[in-house]
């Protein structure tokens, strides 16, 4: 999972170097909106993580 944030900020950020070069303010506002977009898909994959580790946890004591 931690390979496929990498990959995706590696992306983005090539994305915003260009985009610095033509638009300086869509850039700003792609990186604004990349940094929240980032941290709510973390939220997301943490909570379904845990969600995950419940259900095999209720799972096992049920055996």
């Amino acid at each position: 999972m931690k390979k496929v944030f990498k990959i995706s900020g590696i992306i983005f950020l090539i994305i915003s170097i260009v985009v610095v070069f033509f638009n300086p303010r869509l850039a700003l506002d792609l990186l604004l909106g990349g940094v929240g977009s980032c941290a709510a898909w973390v939220a997301i994959l943490g909570l379904a993580e845990k969600i995950d580790a419940y259900h095999k946890d209720t799972y096992r004591r049920e055996e």
